[in-house]
């Protein structure tokens, strides 16, 4: 057997946030996001058309429990232990059980959760305490069924754009007061992805910022889900940029 053996992939399922602020209006492109690799869209009903794409039920504290159609629920927000276990038990005897996701705080929430058997969903909160987090919760993950973060994300071609959609976004431009948006160029946010995947991170809920050119920033996230990504290292250096052409900037002689 070879010493050069590669290193073992990290599967990742990226996932859209597919809010109210994010549709604005409008709907959200189901078939593009399949074909460019995305997992599933989480929304606040089950969609009738998926073309193929799953959709996980979105459940804010209050709000209904599904009777049927829904593969996935996340439960939203600051549910109460007891409300999370009553949700769960409720979930569980349905003729088609989904799988449950839930929102947690700390190291407790983490516990609770994989004692549900449910899958924990960190964040938002800064890089630097999902890291944390995601340490605390690898002993029990393997067994349990995956670590999920939600990631507030606003991406550009330069900071500029990045930052001037944050702006137009009221949801986001609140959250990044503290500090837990995801901000920058593609390459800036690709290594706080690969952080998180080390991490142990298995499910990225990227929630963008809401923009008329939505299309062409789902395109850009599309690129956080793939290899290979999951073979990178946090904090390894980038590959040199090629060389100029040997005429650049010349004049004839």
């Amino acid at each position: 057997m070879s010493g050069n053996a590669s290193p073992p992939r990290r599967q990742v399922r990226l996932g859209l946030v597919a809010d109210a602020g994010v549709l604005g209006g409008g709907h959200v492109p189901l078939l593009p996001l399949q074909r460019a690799g995305w997992g599933i869209a989480w929304m606040d009903e089950v969609a009738a058309e998926t073309a193929g794409l799953p959709v996980g039920l979105v459940v804010p504290p209050g709000a209904g429990l599904p009777v049927s159609g829904a593969a996935e629920v996340w439960l939203r927000g600051d549910h109460t232990a007891a409300g999370v276990a009553d949700a769960v038990a409720r979930l569980r005897v349905l003729d088609v059980p989904p799988r449950i996701s839930a929102d947690v705080l700390d190291g407790p929430g983490l516990e609770a959760a994989y004692g549900l058997g449910v899958t924990p969903v960190l964040g938002p909160s800064l890089l630097g305490e999902l890291l944390a987090l995601a340490a605390m919760a690898a002993p029990a993950r393997a067994s349990a069924g995956g670590l999920a973060v939600l990631l507030p994300i606003s991406v550009g071609r330069t900071d500029a754009e990045a930052r001037a959609r944050l702006h137009r976004d009221p949801w986001l431009a609140a959250v990044d007061g503290s500090g837990a948006v995801l901000v920058g160029t593609l390459e800036a946010c690709q290594d706080a992805v690969i952080s998180l995947i080390h991490a142990g991170v298995s499910d990225l809920r990227l929630r963008p910022a809401a923009a008329p050119d939505l299309p062409d920033v789902l395109a850009q996230l599309s690129a956080l889900g793939r290899s290979p990504l999951d073979r990178l290292r946090p904090g390894a250096p980038r590959s040199p940029a090629p060389p100029a052409p040997a005429d650049w900037g010349g004049r004839p002689g």
